[in-house]
C-alpha cells in the first residue's frame, strides 16, 4: 500500500480536495469494491456529486486509511467500527494498539503451530 508512505496525489491534504474511488483505489491500493463496502457499512462517508459519484474529503480520506490499515492488519470490521466509534474520545488509540497486540498474540500462536507442523512433515519425510 501506498498509504502514507507514497506519494498522495496533489491536494491530498487541501480542505477542497475530494478524491474519486479510482483516485482512491490507486492511492491505497484496494478495489472499488472495497471502498463501497467500507461506504455501505458506515466505516467511512463519501459525499456524492450530482452524477451520484462517490467524492471523499480529507477527513473521509484519512478515516479510509485508518480503515485499509487496520483490516490489513487483520482487524475486523465490528472492531473497526468500534475503534473508530469512540475515535474523538481520550484512549481510541489505545484501544486500536490493544487490538493490534491481540492479533499479533493469535499470530504468534498460529505461527508456533505452523512451525511445528512444518517440524513433523519434515521429520516423517526423513
Amino acid at each position: 500500500m501506498r498509504g502514507s508512505d507514497g506519494p498522495k496525489p496533489d491536494g491530498w491534504e487541501d480542505v477542497g480536495f475530494e478524491a474519486t474511488v479510482g483516485q482512491i483505489c490507486e492511492l491505497f491500493g484496494v478495489t472499488p469494491r472495497a471502498i463501497r463496502f467500507y461506504d455501505e457499512h458506515g466505516l467511512v462517508r463519501a459525499r456524492r456529486d450530482t452524477l451520484n459519484r462517490r467524492r471523499f474529503g480529507l477527513g473521509a480520506r484519512r478515516r479510509l486509511e485508518i480503515v485499509i490499515l487496520l483490516r490489513r492488519a487483520g482487524v475486523g470490521i465490528n472492531d473497526i467500527r468500534s475503534v473508530l466509534g469512540c475515535a474523538e474520545q481520550r484512549g481510541s488509540f489505545g484501544r486500536i494498539a490493544s487490538l493490534l497486540r491481540t492479533r499479533l498474540e493469535a499470530l504468534d500462536r498460529e505461527r508456533a503451530s505452523v512451525l511445528l507442523a512444518l517440524a513433523k512433515l519434515e521429520q516423517a519425510a526423513a
